[in-house]
């Protein structure tokens, strides 16, 4: 028997850099939302988080879910609430990390920024990419 590995994915909108490279909150879209629950769906990941320290957009998220998975939308269009059901909202990173406990995650980041140097990894972790 063998034992699968659980992926999760988070899109993190705090902390990020902004152009200057301070770190700042970014808004949560709902393109953003629906497009990344639809990619879960079709790659098979287990949850998705959003992460938003602000309070509103976490309470347009859970709305939004809400009306895609038991409201209106969930009779309209019932596969776009199959796929939102894997979506979660949480304030910070920490709280994934806890949600997830002994697990030790691999995380890897992405940037639109040229790096000279692309890494992925987790503690005590590395791996260089091409």
């Amino acid at each position: 028997m063998t034992s699968r590995n659980k992926i999760s994915l988070a899109v993190i909108h705090y902390p990020v850099y902004d152009k200057n490279r301070e770190i700042v909150a970014t808004s949560v879209t709902n393109v953003a939302i629906h497009d990344i629950a639809r990619s879960c769906m079709t790659f098979g990941i287990e949850i998705c988080y959003i992460v938003t320290p602000r309070p509103k957009q976490r309470d347009i998220v859970g709305r939004l879910i809400d009306h895609w998975t038991s409201g209106y939308g969930a009779r309209y269009n019932p596969d776009r609430g199959r796929a939102l059901n894997k979506v979660q909202v949480v304030d910070t990173v920490e709280r994934i990390l806890e949600e997830h406990g002994d697990e030790e995650p691999l995380l890897i980041g992405t940037s639109s920024r040229e790096r000279k140097e692309k890494t992925v990894g987790g503690p005590g972790k590395k791996a260089r990419l091409p």
